[in-house]
């Protein structure tokens, strides 16, 4: 259709509709772009990234991993939850001794059962104390075996951290060469490794 056949008003109206399309077609590049922007930021920004340099900033160090929960049942029922820092902050114990299950004299640090226990507060006299390891192997302490030094809960084998394949990273412990006592069949079944929880409850009730 010719401009010049066209009326004032329809022109008006071609006009308006042009100009309606143009600002249209502009907002949508805007929108588009800011979008384009978003979406690289994003990308630049994930922790997912592989060359993201707050990522390490972000992971959670090994010294803040979980390593041992803590529980007390029955009245004034408690939780926690240790970390290696946690138990490192407790009083360390170091010994030397033989077990029967590496080979040669090993040292090995870490807090005596006691003070991990006194975590929880005052132990009932006569709680159950169970002991549970990654495989959920359990074992009732023995209260007779139970003292202010011994058994330790190793968290450094020969000075180092020890993996779960190493029997680690905790390990009950005896100082099995000193006494006699330590190397029977109640402290070696007491000496769970790959350690990861303990339950204190009321004793039980006589039947």
């Amino acid at each position: 259709m010719a401009w010049k056949n066209l009326w004032p008003k329809e022109l008006n109206q071609m006009r308006g509709q042009v100009w309606a399309g143009l600002r249209i077609a502009a907002l949508c590049g805007v929108a588009m772009g800011l979008f384009l922007a978003k979406s690289a930021h994003a990308q630049a920004h994930s922790p997912l990234g592989p060359q993201n340099p707050r990522l390490q900033a972000v992971a959670p160090a090994p010294s803040e991993e979980i390593l041992l929960t803590l529980e007390l049942a029955g009245e004034g029922a408690k939780n926690l939850s240790l970390t290696r820092a946690d138990l490192l902050a407790l009083p360390q114990t170091t010994f030397s001794t033989t077990t029967i299950w590496t080979e040669g004299r090993e040292s090995f640090t870490g807090p005596t059962l006691a003070d991990t226990l006194s975590l929880l507060g005052e132990v009932p006299q006569g709680a159950q104390i169970d002991m549970r390891a990654i495989n959920d192997y359990q074992v009732t302490v023995d209260h007779d075996l139970l003292s202010a030094k011994f058994p330790i809960i190793a968290l450094l084998r020969n000075g180092a951290p020890f993996s779960v394949r190493d029997l680690g990273p905790l390990w009950v412990v005896f100082p099995y060469d000193s006494e006699e006592l330590y190397r029977e069949g109640g402290a070696y079944s007491m000496s769970i490794w790959q350690l990861v929880g303990i339950r204190v409850s009321p004793a039980r009730a006589p039947t």
